[in-house]
């Protein structure tokens, strides 16, 4: 095993490098785009747990609501 990447040929590589006074690799991390906050998942969500309910107890006006108000917050595709 190449002693130099953090493989010490043992159960515990990080015990064992802590044992010999080896420091572990620093990754490099790079930063991600998140996107902006948005209740469409809220609403979603509320929508969804409506529809269920409704579906689950025969109430079809509810669950026609729950349908609708469902449908009309679809994700926008990403700017590119």
């Amino acid at each position: 095993m190449n002693p130099g990447n953090g493989h010490s040929g043992t159960i515990d590589a990080f015990w064992q490098m802590k044992r010999t006074g080896r420091l572990p690799i620093k990754t490099a991390y790079e930063a991600i785009e998140m996107p902006h906050n948005s209740p469409v998942g809220f609403v979603t969500a509320f929508f969804a747990t409506v529809r269920r309910f409704s579906l689950i107890w025969h109430i079809w006006w509810l669950a026609n609501l729950g349908f609708i108000g469902d449908g009309n917050m679809m994700p926008m595709p990403a700017q590119l």
